[in-house]
Parts: C-alpha cells; structure tokens; sequence
C-alpha cells in the first residue's frame, strides 16, 4: 500500500526516480486545512480518502485556537466545523467558536478617594442603576456652605468597561 502523497513526495525529491506501484493500492489523499474563523491558516494535513480528518488539537499538532475578545465579547473555542465526516475531497475545516457577553464593574463613590457607596456587576451593553440613598456632603455646612447633590460624574447607561463614578455637588451659601 501507497499513499498518493508519498509518491507526489518521492517525485518531487528525486525527480529522475521512477516510482512504479500497484495503483490497485494506491491509497488517494486530500488536503485537510484548517483555519481559524477568519480564514488564516493553522494546520494542513493530508487525509486518505474515506478517513475523518484528525483534530489537530488532540494530535499535539497546533495549540488550542483562540480569538481575542472585542469589549463585548469573550470567545472560548468550541470545536471545528467538517471534522466528523469522511473525506472524499480537499476540504477546509474551520474553528468554531461560542462567545459570551462580558462584564463589567461599575463603583459609585461618595468622593474621590473616598467611601465605597455601591457596586454592581453588569452586562456590556446594559444600565447600571444606582439605587441606594443619595449621597451627602456636609463637609462645609459649619460654615454656612452646603453641597447640594446635583448627579454623578460619568453615565452608566449603555456599560461598556469597568466605571467608577463620583458625585458631583453644587455649592449654595446662606
């Protein structure tokens, strides 16, 4: 038994050797490649016709594919497309990847460098909503100024990072 491939490699390696064989038992071979979802290559082997391709990853062959994460998303590597039937022609398997939406950290503080007020964990993409009580300042009232909340620093609608928020105030006097 020969494989197609190890004539086409004998050939081009001795190229006045004539290789005769029995094509009865000629085992024909295909070119497996595999790319990441955006088309760069991996891997390539060749499959003797009929045989599932083998998966790279389990072979030892290439590391485990990845995909950075956008701020939305984290992506895990979930298998490759194509791999579970025989091969018949050259084909492209492709990695598979599933995502999750990532999260992100929203801190309201009660000054800079100040008290912790409330902490929440959200979704990209969604409202973080403060919901506890209103922050104060009586820091000056001895002196006849107070600090009238007026809102925080930043939005926290539509959270795309971690945020940390501060109040800020407006000054009346008496």
């Amino acid at each position: 038994v020969i494989r197609s491939q190890e004539v086409a490699e004998y050939q081009a390696a001795w190229q006045d050797l004539r290789v005769t064989y029995d094509t009865n038992k000629l085992v024909p071979q295909h070119l497996v490649t595999y790319v990441d979802d955006s088309g760069n290559k991996l891997y390539e082997c060749w499959v003797d016709q009929g045989s599932t391709p083998p998966n790279p990853i389990e072979t030892g062959a290439i590391p485990t594919p990845t995909k950075a994460s956008t701020a939305q998303y984290h992506y895990t590597f979930q298998e490759w497309n194509e791999i579970e039937s025989a091969v018949l022609t050259a084909r492209t398997v492709t990695a598979v990847f599933s995502s999750t939406v990532r999260q992100y950290t929203v801190r309201w503080y009660a000054a800079q460098g100040g008290t912790l007020l409330d902490e929440q964990v959200v979704d990209y993409g969604t409202d973080a909503i403060y919901s506890k009580d209103t922050p104060s300042n009586a820091e000056q009232e001895a002196m006849f100024i107070y600090n009238v909340f007026k809102g925080w620093d930043k939005s926290t609608g539509y959270v795309r990072g971690d945020i940390d928020v501060y109040p800020v105030w407006e000054t009346a006097t008496l």
